[in-house]
């Protein structure tokens, strides 16, 4: 005891670390396995394997600190990993000496070296670490790699013992806020990819940061699917110089946010409630809004853009999403650059866009997009405003984008109160910029700040517009501005008032009499001119004779659409509940006699359930899928049917 006991306690602890690995008790066993790195790098520090170790006894008092602490902390992040592979041990006791006698014989050397730097620099400043570093590199380097080797071989040597064992895949956690973690941030910071973070209801002040991992972070809706839980679970930034949720680390579409308001201060960067940055990630039934304190529409020195959401270099998937009094200079509720965007069910009103300041330009109130390709669909763009000089794009600005909407409605919006006057707007539904391009099916652009819906510019001649089953005012003639570009006024189109339901409480549904209803159309494949360039739509969920025209379906269809008629084309609908627990439908349709697969698989692509393998007659089927047995997290399931093949993604949180 007086002498140390290391080389008995890493024998004991390797045998130990077997027993746990050969019982499948892989909990302790990773912690054991920790604790045997820690011991190993310690028995290979030179200065731990002598009573002198710092120095007392040759005049080097502080040797210990300035080699094992200082020293390194200037070089170890430029050190080289070694190469290799760990070897069985047959005895570990004998080996652990064996190392100890091998590295001993260094302690003098350091010491001898310590002496001769100390007269250089009797201060122990840079002159001193730069003369021991170039003595001791090698014997350094030699030793800290004998050190990762020698914990490789005893990890070996405990993992063969125990009859070499197979460690379990990870199974994803799931963290609660404020049960297990008082803060989301402190929670993330614990999480690995594939876990869940589960936020009971509560206001949490605080900004928080994905930091690259591809988790869920959820409210209790994912559970319940009750709206209340959105409403009741907040995140409420601290400062205006910081979003409320970032993701600027690569995170792909595993990771997902879901179920929060989030509340900024008035941002003054880009994106005020979620910025993203060259990631990927999905946002789900959110809520985005601003302080109720801030003053909003008043010209603001600074503002960024996206005061909602703002992407660059993403390709983010956005659904169920109601942004709502948020401000910035371009897209007041979202913008985006460099993306490739899917949004679906969006809520988008009372957003600001402000030229004040040092700027005189406002870009796109609800939503700005620029070098992007963009698709919306089933949302709403209404009642927000403008302040400028000049305005570009009341409900969306679009610059070098493709942007592609089905069943949106784009209306009300408007300049800001006091500003009308001397402010120059183009563009009360859509701005098109830059050569552009636009395609509207079954869309409504209606009751917005000027005289044309959507306003090309003559910057570009490449751009195009396909208009299809929409309902713009003013038409051809009055409601399309065209400088530039091509535009093809496809069939269905008129224009007529909607007949929303009651556009001052924000119900834009359509009343009985709209003609609208059942006036859209099912057709995915639309050709649009005379080179038989053709423009594809996904399969419409709707009810009555066709769809309707507009974001949300009307409570009066004529009729109910007929399931006993063949399918006109292979589809796979997205599951529903989704999220789920433990229970969820997936639909899909085929057109003709065909073998068919479904099949299931979990994040890292193993298949692990077979829903469906047999010859089918076409038709609708439905099939539920029972996930208890499994862990919570995503899963992909895929239709294979001939050439067919469609894979969708489901959410699954016990």
């Amino acid at each position: 005891n007086n002498n140390g006991t290391i080389p008995w306690v890493i024998d004991e602890w390797t045998e130990t670390f077997s027993n746990l690995m050969a019982s499948g008790d892989w909990t302790n066993a990773w912690q054991i396995a920790a604790e045997l790195g820690h011991y190993v790098a310690d028995s290979h520090q030179p200065l731990h394997l002598t009573v002198n170790y710092d120095g007392e006894d040759t005049g080097n008092d502080g040797i210990h600190w300035r080699y094992e602490s200082k020293l390194f902390s200037y070089y170890l992040n430029s050190l080289p990993l070694p190469e290799g592979t760990g070897k069985y041990w047959s005895n570990t006791l004998d080996s652990v000496f064996g190392y100890i006698d091998d590295i001993y014989p260094y302690v003098d050397s350091i010491l001898i070296d310590d002496d001769a730097a100390s007269s250089l620099d009797p201060y122990y400043g840079s002159v001193y670490y730069e003369s021991m570093w170039s003595e001791l590199e090698t014997l350094s380097i030699d030793v800290i790699h004998q050190a990762i080797m020698d914990l490789a071989d005893i990890w070996v040597t405990a993992w063969e013992n125990a009859g070499k064992p197979l460690p379990p895949e990870y199974q994803p956690r799931t963290i609660h806020v404020p049960t297990d973690f008082l803060s989301i941030q402190s929670a993330i910071n614990a999480a690995n990819d594939g876990d869940t973070v589960m936020v009971e209801t509560g206001n949490y002040i605080e900004t928080i940061d994905f930091n690259g991992k591809n988790i869920i972070v959820t409210s209790n809706f994912i559970l319940t699917a009750d709206t209340a839980d959105i409403s009741q679970t907040v995140i409420q930034g601290r400062t205006p110089l910081a979003s409320v949720v970032a993701f600027h680390s690569n995170e792909n579409s595993s990771a997902t946010l879901c179920g929060f308001t989030i509340i900024s201060q008035q941002n003054e960067l880009d994106g005020g409630g979620i910025s993203i940055y060259s990631a990927s990630p999905t946002l789900s039934h959110l809520r985005i809004t601003t302080k109720e304190e801030t003053i909003l529409g008043k010209p603001a020195v600074y503002g960024g853009s996206g005061g909602g959401i703002y992407l660059e270099s993403s390709q983010s998937i956005l659904s169920d999403i109601t942004l709502t009094k948020n401000e910035a200079m371009s897209g007041g509720g979202v913008c985006a650059l460099n993306s490739k965007l899917r949004m679906e069910n969006l809520q988008v009103y009372q957003n600001f866009a402000t030229g004040g300041g040092f700027s005189f330009l406002a870009q796109g109130s609800g939503m700005a997009f620029t070098n992007s390709s963009v698709f919306i669909k089933n949302s709403i763009i209404a009642k927000n405003t403008a302040a400028g000089a000049i305005i570009y794009g009341f409900g969306l600005y679009s610059n070098n984008s493709d942007i592609e909407m089905i069943n949106v409605t784009i209306t009300g919006n408007r300049f800001a109160d006091g500003t009308e006057a001397y402010a120059i707007g183009s563009g009360g539904g859509i701005y098109m910029d830059n050569s552009s391009n636009l395609n509207v099916l079954n869309s409504i652009l209606w009751d917005n700040a000027t005289a044309e819906e959507i306003y090309v510019t003559n910057s570009g001649d490449s751009g195009a517009i396909a208009i299809s089953h929409s309902d713009i005012e003013g038409g051809v003639d009055a409601g399309i501005e065209l400088n530039s570009g091509q535009l093809f006024w496809l069939d269905g189109n008129f224009s007529a008032d909607p007949q929303f339901t009651d556009t001052t409480s924000g119900d834009y549904h359509l009343l009985q009499n709209s003609a609208c209803i059942d006036a859209g159309v099912q057709d995915t494949m639309i050709t649009y001119n005379q080179n038989m360039d053709t423009l594809y739509f996904p399969v419409l969920e709707y009810s009555g004779t066709a769809p309707d025209i507009g974001a949300l379906e009307s409570s009066y269809p004529v009729t109910i659409f007929s399931t006993a008629e063949f399918p006109a084309g292979f589809h796979l609908a997205q599951n529903y509940p989704n999220p789920f627990n433990p229970e969820t439908t997936i639909q899909y349709e085929v057109p003709r006699a065909v073998f068919v697969k479904l099949e299931i698989f979990n994040m890292v692509g193993q298949k692990i359930v077979t829903l469906v393998n047999e010859w089918q007659e076409p038709g609708r089927y439905s099939i539920d899928w029972d996930a208890s047995q499994y862990s919570t997290g995503i899963y992909f399931y895929r239709l294979l049917a001939d050439d067919y093949s469609s894979v969708k993604r489901c959410i699954f949180v016990k």
